[in-house]
């Protein structure tokens, strides 16, 4: 889970050369996946501070809406979770709490302002696109799957009339979730395009070291 990086590569292809080892183990090269600290740190202070103002919000436009305080408090919940999890040197298991928390945090809150028509639903994509990046595409399809089962049920419990009467949603409310979206995703884009860039960056050096390596091998031979 995390941003794809080559554990010293080079270094690696290199000692290998000197050894004498063959062309086959020269490729045998360590890849591993590590979730960006720097990353889950601004998401979790993204959640913190838009649920902290979220909460600010519907106190000074809907005090009547008490209820609707549970929501942010369970997100506040999770993302102290998450940081305590991080601090811990916990990487894995603050990503899953993050990830997996915030995904049943929105469907809570959609359960209770209204279902599909919910506001909180616009942050199921974003979710989905950070689970399968920093967790992989397996548990990245588990989101999908959950994503549209809840989906459906909502529709069906619209539909049959179960689902509780939403309370009004100022438009101040909607403005602070989307504005806290739109910058998890311009985070999330970042992230993505600079790891993609340094990914380039590590296979470049290593097509280097293990030319190198061959060269200097032919040079022994002959």
């Amino acid at each position: 889970a995390g941003m794809m990086r080559l554990d010293r590569a080079a270094p690696d292809v290199l000692a290998r050369r000197s050894s004498g080892a063959g062309d086959a183990d020269l490729v045998a090269v360590r890849l591993s996946w590590e979730p960006s600290k720097v990353f889950l740190k601004f998401a979790i202070a993204a959640l913190l501070a838009a649920s902290s103002s979220f909460i600010v919000v519907l106190r000074i436009f809907a005090p009547e809406q008490k209820l609707r305080l549970v929501g942010p408090l369970v997100v506040v919940l999770v993302a102290l979770v998450a940081w305590g999890l991080l601090l811990r040197g916990k990487r894995q298991t603050s990503l899953h709490v993050l990830a997996w928390g915030s995904w049943f945090s929105v469907t809570a809150i959609a359960l209770f302002t209204g279902g599909v028509r919910g506001p909180a639903i616009i942050a199921y994509p974003v979710i989905i696109v950070m689970i399968g990046w920093l967790i992989g595409a397996r548990m990245a399809l588990t989101a999908v799957v959950f994503t549209v089962a809840t989906t459906i049920g909502f529709v069906l419990a619209e539909t049959l009339g179960y689902l509780p009467t939403p309370q009004p949603t100022q438009p101040v409310m909607h403005g602070v979730l989307q504005v806290v979206i739109f910058i998890l995703s311009w985070a999330l884009i970042n992230y993505l395009v600079r790891a993609y860039q340094k990914r380039l960056i590590e296979l470049q050096q290593l097509v280097e070291a293990l030319q190198e390596s061959r060269n200097m091998l032919r040079s022994n031979n002959d």
